[in-house]
């Protein structure tokens, strides 16, 4: 299948061009995101990571990019966990544009999207020389169906330096994020 690129809201979706789209399989697919051939994704990857630091030179390996995220998980569940970000972190929420600047803010706001979403599941979690993707879903507000939802993470050296949350969890984050 290919795929072609489509500009929707201000983000960058991708949608396939062939295949079956009546049934989402994933999270990612739920929110417009479905497949990224092998050189999109490195081009994807190459610019991100030559915005973030400069470089398109990766700066952590899979198996260290495994350690941190595993060990930031860990310490997520304690709600201090500002150890394993840069002084400068990033989170945007793609949904309404949020972006929140700097360690403390960001440890405060993920914490506050963690107390107003419940029953979180995780779907899977992908790694890659400084990179990953968890991708996940959360029970919906009053009732609603689940949100599925996905967080990108650039790393640079040992720590997390950029956070992009995918879905419709911007309902979740506090009113002034």
């Amino acid at each position: 299948m290919r795929s072609k690129r489509r500009r929707r809201s201000g983000t960058l979706a991708l949608a396939m061009s062939a295949g079956r789209r009546d049934r989402p399989q994933t999270a990612l697919q739920w929110i417009g995101i479905e497949a990224m051939t092998e050189e999109q994704d490195r081009a994807h990857t190459e610019a991100c990571l030559l915005s973030l630091h400069g470089t398109t030179e990766t700066q952590m390996s899979t198996d260290d990019t495994s350690r941190l995220m595993h060990a930031y998980f860990e310490a997520l569940g304690t709600g201090h966990f500002r150890q394993f970000l840069t002084d400068d972190v990033t989170w945007t929420t793609i949904q309404n544009g949020a972006d929140i600047r700097g360690a403390p803010a960001v440890e405060e706001a993920i914490n506050g999207l963690h107390a107003r979403m419940s029953d979180l599941k995780t779907r899977q979690l992908i790694l890659a020389d400084g990179t990953a993707y968890l991708e996940g879903t959360c029970a919906g507000r009053d009732g609603r169906p689940r949100i599925p939802y996905c967080v990108a993470y650039d790393l640079a050296g040992d720590r997390i330096a950029a956070m992009r949350a995918y879905g419709e969890i911007a309902s979740f984050m506090a009113p002034s994020q």
